[in-house]
């Protein structure tokens, strides 16, 4: 019986890229359009999630034939894709709430810097723990298959009656 191929992480992986470099793109094209002075590594930190992204859609491609434990793979998407979804709503959720109710411009600079610490200290969290799980995937998909033991029986004659 031939085992179905596990496609969904690489299609996952490659819409989330696609997501996530037009997002970053158009960051990029709002902050060249004000004249923000930016250096190539400013330039090319705005793509380092894309790129992860379509790395890791190849490598689903390559080993969707042997994905065996799927919960792996589908604990690293979720995490991984609620680590990118989360930063922008924790953002925009921890920014409003400042703003709306910080009485002081010097006490709401000091609650953005800690929330900006939460959001940051989330963010990377959700994806360590995301690409542990990717890490689990990659080992059992390239692990050897165990090998069956052969019993043997203890009577000689059994061979020849069957």
């Amino acid at each position: 019986m031939q085992k179905r191929k596990f496609t969904t992480p690489f299609w996952w992986m490659l819409v989330l890229g696609i997501i996530a470099c037009t997002i970053s793109t158009g960051i990029l094209y709002f902050l060249v359009a004000k004249g923000y002075p930016m250096s190539w590594l400013t330039r090319l930190s705005l793509f380092y999630l894309p790129v992860i992204m379509f790395v890791e859609a190849v490598m689903y491609w390559t080993i969707r034939k042997r994905i065996n434990y799927r919960r792996d793979a589908w604990n690293h998407l979720l995490l991984f894709t609620g680590a990118y979804v989360l930063n922008y709503i924790v953002r925009i959720l921890l920014s409003a709430l400042i703003i709306l109710h910080s009485p002081a411009a010097m006490r709401m600079a000091l609650y953005m810097r800690i929330a900006n610490y939460g959001q940051l200290y989330l963010f990377w969290g959700l994806v360590i723990v995301a690409h542990v799980f990717f890490a689990r995937v990659l080992i059992k998909a390239f692990a050897k298959p165990p090998v069956e033991e052969v019993v043997e029986s203890g009577n000689l004659l059994d061979d020849v009656l069957d």
